[in-house]
């Protein structure tokens, strides 16, 4: 009566068993991969939503030298030149030909 019997399991509920695991395993490190992959792309997505908005803006402010005389609107040297060639393209058409431009 000292003896323990041991319970026989099927061969075939092992082999499940250890499927089910190997799957719980697989699934739950494609869920970790989906997952810093959705994080990378949110951040993808706002650094291109930010891009697009310093284009958009930088779009209006062309759009508005545009239609107030200037072409460009630069910095420094380059915007001092464009209003100087702004200041002589407005002059009267008698002007220019007194001062030969």
């Amino acid at each position: 009566m000292g003896e323990e019997v041991k319970a026989v399991i099927p061969e075939s509920l092992l082999k499940r068993r250890k499927r089910n695991e190997e799957w719980e395993l697989a699934k739950k490190q494609e869920l970790e991969a989906a997952k810093k992959k959705k994080v990378e792309n949110r951040k993808l997505i706002y650094t291109r939503a930010k891009q697009y908005a310093k284009e958009y803006e930088a779009q209006k402010v062309e759009r508005k030298a545009h239609l107030s005389g200037l072409w460009r609107v630069g910095s420094g040297d380059r915007r001092g030149f464009l209003e100087f060639l702004q200041v002589i393209n407005r002059r009267q058409k008698e002007t220019n030909k007194i001062l030969d431009i």
